[in-house]
C-alpha cells in the first residue's frame, strides 16, 4: 500500500515538474513574440515604412492651403467633427488621464487631427448606464475627412471605462439672422 502512494506521489511531482517546465515555455514564447514585434517594428521603421498619422497628413494638406486629402486616387474633404464621451465617474485622476490620452492617441493615429479638448466635469446621466448615475464627460472637435469613425466606435464600444460617446459632423448653420447679416454687408460694400 505505501508503495503505491510513493508511486502516486512521485507521478504527482513528475507532472507538476512537466506542467511548470510547460508555463516556462510558454512564457519564453510569449517574450520571443513581443521581441520579433518590435524587431519588426524597428524594421519597417529603418525602411521608411513607418504609418503616418492621419493628423499628420491633415497638418500638411493645411500648411499647404488644401481643405482635402488624396487618398486611393480620391479627393476627401476634411470636415470638423464633434465628439463627447462619457467615462465611468470612479475612476482616479491617473487611470483618467491614461483613458483620455489613450482616446486622444487612438483619434490622432486613426481619425484625424483635434483641435480643441474640454473637460465637461461630472454630471449627473439622464438613466443609469451600468450601474452608474453619474459619468465624467469629455468633449473633443478634430478635424477628419470621414476616414476611422467605425475604427473608432469599435475600440470605444469595447473599452470598459467608457460609459457613452457621442460623434457629431459639424456643419454650417443658416439662419434667417446669418442670411440677413451676409444680405447686409453685401448691400453696405
Amino acid at each position: 500500500m505505501s508503495g503505491e502512494i510513493k508511486e502516486k506521489n512521485t507521478i504527482e511531482q513528475e507532472d507538476q515538474g512537466e506542467r511548470q517546465e510547460e508555463k516556462k515555455n510558454e512564457k519564453e514564447e510569449e517574450k520571443t513574440e513581443k521581441i520579433e514585434m518590435t524587431t519588426l517594428r524597428s524594421l519597417k521603421a529603418d525602411e521608411g515604412e513607418i504609418e503616418k498619422y492621419i493628423s499628420e497628413e491633415i497638418k500638411e494638406a493645411e500648411s499647404k492651403g488644401q481643405n482635402y486629402l488624396v487618398r486611393n486616387e480620391r479627393l476627401k474633404r476634411i470636415k470638423i467633427y464633434e465628439f463627447t464621451v462619457v467615462i465611468r465617474p470612479d475612476l482616479g485622476q491617473q487611470k483618467e488621464r491614461e483613458v483620455i490620452e489613450e482616446i486622444k492617441d487612438f483619434i490622432s493615429r486613426k481619425v484625424g487631427l483635434i483641435i480643441d479638448e474640454k473637460n465637461w466635469g461630472e454630471k449627473g446621466l439622464a438613466y443609469r448606464i451600468k450601474r452608474y448615475d453619474r459619468g465624467k464627460y469629455f468633449y473633443f472637435e478634430y478635424k477628419s475627412i470621414g476616414e476611422g469613425e467605425q475604427e473608432l466606435r469599435k475600440f470605444l464600444e469595447t473599452h470598459d471605462d467608457v460609459l457613452r460617446y457621442l460623434i457629431i459632423k459639424k456643419e454650417k448653420i443658416e439662419t434667417k439672422g446669418h442670411l440677413w447679416r451676409q444680405k447686409m454687408k453685401e448691400t453696405l460694400s
